[in-house]
């Protein structure tokens, strides 16, 4: 189960259940966790210096 960082229409947490990484849902849930990763990089990066 992966949780991406969208919610469902009610709002509640999106749960995304699937062994397809090439998937429709897995595709831009990937992305945005790779984008998620990249500013997290960036942010521990400026605390160091």
């Amino acid at each position: 189960m992966r949780l991406p960082p969208w919610t469902g229409p009610d709002g509640k947490p999106c749960f995304l259940s699937t062994d397809d990484n090439g998937g429709h849902m897995s595709r831009p849930a990937d992305n945005m966790e790779s984008v998620q990763l990249g500013l997290a990089t960036d942010l521990l990066d400026q605390a160091w210096r």
